[in-house]
């Protein structure tokens, strides 16, 4: 664990988030860049508050 950085775990609208908070959203891992109130419907609304820190990969459907 990095000092200041907290894993908060899914993306949840309606939450505060500060500064370095982390969260998981899609397959990607994204990092608070401005503490706020989360008022958006999904993370890709409320971009402008975060900075996309892991990429990640996630499938869409089931896999056979």
């Amino acid at each position: 664990m990095h000092i200041g950085i907290d894993y908060k775990g899914i993306w949840v609208a309606g939450t505060r988030y500060k500064l370095k908070d982390v969260v998981k959203y899609g397959g990607g891992l994204w990092i608070c860049s401005t503490a706020h109130s989360a008022g958006a419907a999904s993370l890709r609304q409320d971009e402008s508050n975060w900075t996309e820190w892991v990429p990640g990969f996630e499938y869409e459907a089931e896999w056979s």
